[in-house]
């Protein structure tokens, strides 16, 4: 295996070497960045979930200050 890599340096250079370490760095950095905003994703869902419900509270308070002062 090792002597298949030497011969592969000799003949092509290290062109073949860069390339794979290239692509595969830029793989590990997709899916991790892909990772992160899917995490980010869901956080936001959960914060978004969190004002709505926040909302329509505030809107039953307004409500009933409303019917306290029209009455």
């Amino acid at each position: 295996m090792l002597n298949f890599l030497l011969q592969m340096a000799e003949r092509y250079g290290l062109d073949v070497a860069q390339l794979g370490v290239t692509l595969y760095l830029f793989w590990k950095l997709f899916c991790n960045h892909l990772h992160h905003i899917a995490e980010d994703l869901k956080t936001i869902k959960e914060a978004e979930k969190e004002i709505k419900k926040e909302v329509i509270l505030l809107g039953e308070r307004v409500s009933k200050v409303e019917g306290r002062i029209f009455k």
